[in-house]
């Protein structure tokens, strides 16, 4: 569960943990699955985990430009298209 198979760790780094991060991390050790893990590979864990869900938030943030930018490119099309003289009244 920690790294995946035949992931190696590259290095450690020191991570400053408040009162209530080591609290977190008890708990989470004491909770079913987590509480035979070492503390190293709970913690990378975890900080694979947020890792994932910052970039899932970065990956929306970009959707939700780029929806964005498409509404407005959409809403002028759609101005200009009411604003141009249709084909059939050109005919006589």
């Amino acid at each position: 569960m920690s790294m995946e198979l035949g992931e190696r760790s590259e290095t450690r780094k020191s991570l400053p943990l408040s009162a209530a991060d080591l609290r977190d991390l008890q708990l989470l050790r004491s909770q079913k699955g987590y509480e035979h893990r070492s503390e190293a590979s709970l913690m990378s864990e975890v900080f694979r985990r947020g890792m994932q869900a910052v970039r899932e938030e970065a990956l929306e943030q970009g959707y939700r430009a780029v929806a964005q930018q498409y509404d407005a490119e959409q809403s002028e099309r759609q101005s200009v298209a009411r604003r141009r003289r249709p084909a059939w009244a050109e005919e006589q």
